[in-house]
């Protein structure tokens, strides 16, 4: 069995910085250069970019599986979910399928409040909307002046 690739490292100003496997995550399933397509150089680059993001070394095939799993659950989100959802960085389905669940849920109740806003009387706008509902201490309305 050949050995793990060791993960590339890069220093500023004498310090050693591990780049993160999400580095390499967006790298292999970026369009490849013009120059970086013949057909060796390609496998091989996938080869390294894969080992590099999974990093495969101690892990089982359940525990692979899922983070293939979570990649593909992450892309058929649509777009304002999967964004907030990737915010969280979920190291699982699981806790993706949680942080999707909540953002939909708030969504829902969001969009209820809009549409009870909407169906009520106009909300007030600027600077009167600041004081609009504000009373003074002794209980008269705070009135806007220009």
């Amino acid at each position: 069995m050949p050995q793990p690739l060791p993960l590339p490292c890069i220093f500023v100003q004498e310090t050693l910085f591990e780049i993160a496997p999400e580095f390499y995550h967006q790298q292999f399933r970026a369009r490849k250069k013009a120059e970086e397509r013949w057909p060796r150089l390609l496998a091989q680059t996938m080869r390294n970019l894969l080992e590099w993001w999974i990093q495969p070394a101690g892990k089982t095939v359940a525990e692979i599986l899922g983070l293939f799993t979570l990649e593909q659950f992450l892309e058929d989100l649509d777009e304002k979910t999967q964004c907030w959802v990737r915010k969280y960085q979920p190291e699982g389905v699981e806790e993706a399928l949680q942080l999707a669940e909540t953002f939909t849920a708030a969504k829902k109740v969001g969009s209820q409040v809009k549409s009870h806003k909407v169906a009520g009387a106009p909300a007030p706008v600027g600077a009167w909307a600041d004081n609009a509902h504000k009373k003074t201490a002794d209980g008269k309305n705070i009135t806007n002046s220009i």
